[in-house]
C-alpha cells in the first residue's frame, strides 16, 4: 500500500511540473515572478484538495483542454461563420448574420471584441451588448478555467481578493489562473462530484 501512495505522489508531482514548465517560458518574459512553478502548483493542489489521481485527472483534463495544454490563457474567439451559427444559434440564425463576426485568416483585424460583446453582453452580469461598454470583451474567458462573465469575476474576487473586480485581465496570469481554477473546483464542489 505504501508503494502505491509513493507512485501516486510521483505521478502527481510530474503532472504539476509538466503544467508549470508549459507556462514558465512565456510568463518569464511577460510577467517575471508570476510564472507557475512546481512548488507553487504543489502547494495549491494540496491546499485545494487535489490529492488523488482521479481528482488530478479530471482537473488536468478540463484545464489542459480549456487552455490548449496550459499554453493559452485567453479565450479563442476565432470562429468561422458556420461554427458561430452552431455555437450561438439564437444570435446567429444564419450565415449572413454570422459573417461580420467570423474570423477571416486573411484579415488581420479579427472581430474578437465585437463578437465577445455580442455573445456575452447582457448576460452573466455583463452590461448591454455593443461596443460602447466592452463588458463582454472585458469579461471574456480568461485563465486556465476560462472564467467568463462579470458575475463570475466579481464572485471569484470576493472569495480570493486578488483584484479581478478592477483588473479582470489578472485572470490570465498563470499563477493567479491556477488559484482561480482551484478555487472554482472547491467552491462549486466539483471534487465531491468527481469522488
Amino acid at each position: 500500500f505504501g508503494k502505491e501512495i509513493q507512485q501516486s505522489t510521483v505521478v502527481h508531482n510530474l503532472r504539476i511540473e509538466q503544467m508549470s514548465f508549459a507556462n514558465e517560458a512565456r510568463v518569464r518574459k511577460e510577467e517575471p515572478g508570476l510564472a507557475l512553478n512546481s512548488v507553487l502548483a504543489q502547494q495549491m493542489a494540496e491546499k485545494y484538495g487535489l490529492t488523488t489521481d482521479l481528482r488530478m485527472a479530471h482537473w488536468f483534463g478540463q484545464f489542459a483542454h480549456e487552455s490548449k495544454g496550459f499554453t493559452d490563457f485567453e479565450e479563442d474567439l476565432s470562429y468561422r461563420a458556420e461554427r458561430l451559427c452552431a455555437v450561438w444559434p439564437k444570435r446567429f440564425p444564419n450565415i449572413a448574420s454570422a459573417l461580420p463576426y467570423a474570423w477571416d485568416p486573411n484579415d488581420p483585424d479579427r472581430e474578437d471584441v465585437a463578437l465577445a460583446n455580442l455573445v456575452y453582453g447582457a448576460r452573466m452580469g455583463n452590461q448591454m451588448n455593443g461596443t460602447a461598454d466592452d463588458d463582454g470583451w472585458t469579461h471574456r474567458g480568461l485563465g486556465m478555467l476560462q472564467l467568463t462573465g462579470a458575475d463570475n469575476y466579481l464572485a471569484t474576487d470576493k472569495r480570493l481578493g486578488i483584484g479581478l473586480d478592477t483588473n479582470p485581465e489578472l485572470a490570465a496570469v498563470p499563477a493567479l489562473s491556477l488559484l482561480i481554477a482551484c478555487d472554482y473546483y472547491r467552491h462549486n464542489q466539483v471534487l465531491e462530484l468527481i469522488d
